[in-house]
């Protein structure tokens, strides 16, 4: 109440952080997310590790993350985007009513570069890959993920509809995902790389 200034925080550009002043029971450091007591921030679809630069967890998603590397935050570039749910970078100056209204910067990203190359033999795999997963789990997972494919889908009837133009993805395809829908996942459990969903995952 007197404007004294009580906890500060510096933080590094991903995220790590230096408390100084008295202490805190603010669990909610970098980008509002919550600290669970032993180093890691909880970014709902896994956890984040600041000190590593890295989550801990594979991308729920996989490949259609947009970075072939599963565990890095939004592809090593944190003074230009964000991910707020573990799933989706956005650039720092982007409304974030929701996540997928900016392709560019979202999961439907190799949407975009599939419709821009004419790629339609790479999208038909994942989007066969990616049924077959879906086929081998349930619940919340299975939710979210049909929501990817579906957006797949979506850029595969654009693609065959604009074969003779290169059309910029932004705002062509429905908003479909939201971060509320995210909730349910548990991070903690490792995203298999096969075609199986083991039972402990398949209930999420």
């Amino acid at each position: 109440s007197t404007g004294t200034l009580q906890t500060q925080y510096t933080y590094e550009p991903f995220g790590y952080v230096t408390q100084t002043g008295l202490a805190s029971s603010n669990s909610y450091k970098y980008t509002g997310r919550e600290d669970d007591g032993s180093g890691l921030d909880y970014y709902r679809a896994r956890y984040y590790h600041p000190r590593l630069q890295r989550f801990i967890g594979e991308d729920p998603i996989g490949l259609v993350g947009g970075d072939v590397n599963l565990y890095a935050y939004v592809e090593n570039s944190p003074l230009q985007f964000s991910d707020r749910i573990g799933l989706i970078k956005l650039r720092e100056n982007q409304p974030e009513s929701n996540p997928l209204r900016t392709l560019d910067d979202s999961a439907a990203k190799p949407a975009k570069d599939a419709i821009n190359n004419r790629d339609m033999s790479a999208l038909n795999k994942a989007i066969s890959d990616l049924e077959a997963f879906i086929k081998t789990c349930k619940g919340k997972r299975a939710k979210v993920l049909s929501k990817v494919l579906k957006l797949a889908k979506e850029a595969r009837g654009l693609l065959k509809l604009v074969p003779l133009l290169s059309l910029p993805a932004e705002g062509l395809l429905p908003d479909e995902l939201n971060a509320a829908e995210l909730e349910g996942f548990d991070p903690r459990l490792p995203f298999p790389t096969g075609n199986s969903c083991p039972d402990s995952m398949c209930q999420r």
